[in-house]
C-alpha cells in the first residue's frame, strides 16, 4: 500500500485535504470520486524522499521546492485546479473561487483572485488570462479561448496541464545539468586567479635573481600573471576608497 496527500472539492465547493493509503494512484483518485469528493491535487507521501537520498536527489528536491514558489508553478497549480473542477461540472466563476482558496500563501492567491473579479466582471477566462498582467506562454491564451468556443475547455486546461507540467521538467533537467559544470567552471576560474596574482609572482622574482633568459611563453604568462595581480591591488584599493567615501560624514 501507498500512502497519499490530497486536496478535494466536495460538490458543495469546500476543500478538503488529507491522506488516504491506496494501491496505486488510479485507485487513489477512484477512492477519492466514492466519497463525493473532487480531486484537485494528489501527491504520493514520502515522495522527496528520507534520510537516506543521496546529494543528487537531495539538490533536485530542493530546486524542486525552490521552483514551486516560480510563476510556472503557480501557472501548472491553477490550470491543474481549474481542469478539475471544471471537469467536475462547476462553473468557471465557482471554481476561480475554489482555486483562490487553495495556494498556501496571500501572495500566491492575488493573481487567481484578480482573474475571479475579472470574470466575475464579464470577461472570459481567456480575456481574463490575457489582460492579467502575467508573462504567459505565447500558446497559453489562444488555446483557452478556442477552448471556451468549442466548448471543450476541461479537456483543453488538462491538455495545457500536460504541457505545462512537461515544460517545467525539461526547465529543470537543463538547470540541474548546468549545475556540475558551472560549479567545475568557478573553481577553474578561481584557481586561475590563485594562481596568477600570487603564485606567479614569487616565481618572478626567482627568475629574476637567477638572471636566465627565458622563453617567450614563459615571459607571456608571466606578464599575464603580473597584469592580475596589478588588477588585483589596484581593485582592492578602489574598494577601499569607495567604502571610506560611504562612510564619511557628509
Amino acid at each position: 500500500m501507498r500512502s497519499f496527500s490530497f486536496k478535494a472539492a466536495d460538490p458543495a465547493g469546500n476543500v478538503h485535504a488529507g491522506g488516504l493509503s491506496a494501491v496505486s494512484r488510479g485507485s487513489a483518485l477512484e477512492e477519492l470520486s466514492r466519497k463525493g469528493l473532487i480531486p484537485i491535487e494528489l501527491r504520493e507521501a514520502g515522495a522527496d524522499g528520507g534520510p537516506s537520498r543521496s546529494l543528487a536527489e537531495a539538490f533536485a528536491s530542493w530546486r524542486s521546492k525552490r521552483a514551486a514558489s516560480g510563476s510556472s508553478r503557480e501557472l501548472l497549480s491553477l490550470v491543474q485546479s481549474l481542469a478539475a473542477l471544471l471537469g467536475a461540472g462547476l462553473t468557471i466563476d465557482r471554481a476561480l473561487q475554489i482555486s483562490v482558496s487553495l495556494p498556501a500563501t496571500e501572495a500566491s492567491r492575488v493573481w487567481p483572485d484578480a482573474l475571479l473579479r475579472a470574470v466575475r466582471a464579464g470577461k472570459t477566462l481567456s480575456h481574463a488570462f490575457e489582460y492579467s498582467g502575467r508573462r504567459l506562454p505565447a500558446y497559453f491564451v489562444s488555446m483557452i479561448a478556442a477552448g471556451e468556443a468549442g466548448g471543450s475547455l476541461p479537456s483543453t486546461l488538462r491538455r495545457l496541464e500536460e504541457l505545462l507540467r512537461k515544460q517545467i521538467e525539461v526547465r529543470e533537467r537543463v538547470r540541474g545539468a548546468l549545475v556540475y559544470p558551472s560549479l567545475l567552471a568557478g573553481m577553474v576560474i578561481v584557481t586561475l586567479v590563485v594562481l596568477l596574482a600570487f603564485v606567479l609572482p614569487r616565481f618572478e622574482l626567482l627568475f629574476s635573481e637567477s638572471r636566465a633568459t627565458l622563453p617567450w611563453s614563459t615571459r607571456a604568462v608571466l606578464g599575464v600573471g603580473r597584469a592580475v595581480a596589478d588588477y588585483w591591488v589596484a581593485a582592492m584599493a578602489r574598494s577601499e576608497e569607495h567604502t571610506s567615501e560611504l562612510q564619511s560624514p557628509i
